[in-house]
């Protein structure tokens, strides 16, 4: 039964979410596993974070100050890039219904503005008795303002996720 839909339309930005109060089907995982989520943040992106963390540091909104750092150019906030992390948890693996209960992050590498990140999610442990599953958490770039070359593939997180999973299969 689908209780409530949620349409947000910020500017070209559209959010669909359809709220289920089905229980979620048994989650089936093994070692190894992995899932891929690809996002490009643009400017509007970036000033949107910013509004709703209120982190206005300006080296992620003010091109002229960024041009006086190390980095040249505005960087995307760290924790906005992590954030397709989250989505990948808990929208592909392991889905719906998984709770976050510890995110370790390291930082390697800037992700500027126009930059395709590639978030991976993979399956390291499971824990069946306590429906626990420990996984590795990157992010990646290919190219962009930061690469030596185009095809330069950059590590810009690197990081563990302990996930619980209350519908984790035992089978």
């Amino acid at each position: 039964m689908i209780r409530n839909k949620l349409l947000i339309t910020p500017s070209k930005y559209a959010f669909s979410r359809l709220y289920s109060t089905s229980t979620p089907k048994p989650a089936r995982l093994h070692v190894g596993q992995c899932e891929v989520l690809k996002k490009v943040f643009d400017v509007e992106e970036v000033k949107l974070f910013s509004q709703l963390s209120t982190d206005s540091n300006p080296i992620h909104l003010d091109k002229e100050y960024a041009s006086t750092t190390r980095f040249k150019h505005p960087i995307v906030h760290g924790l906005l890039t992590a954030s397709l992390l989250s989505a990948v948890v808990g929208t592909k693996l392991p889905g719906e219904g998984s709770i976050y209960v510890k995110q370790v992050l390291n930082f390697k590498a800037p992700v500027f503005v126009g930059d395709e990140v590639t978030a991976t999610v993979t399956v390291k442990s499971i824990e069946k008795e306590k429906k626990f599953v420990t996984m590795s958490t990157v992010c990646t770039v290919v190219g962009g303002k930061g690469a030596k070359t185009e095809k330069e593939e950059r590590l810009v997180i690197d990081g563990e996720a302990v996930i619980y999973i209350p519908h984790l299969s035992t089978e």
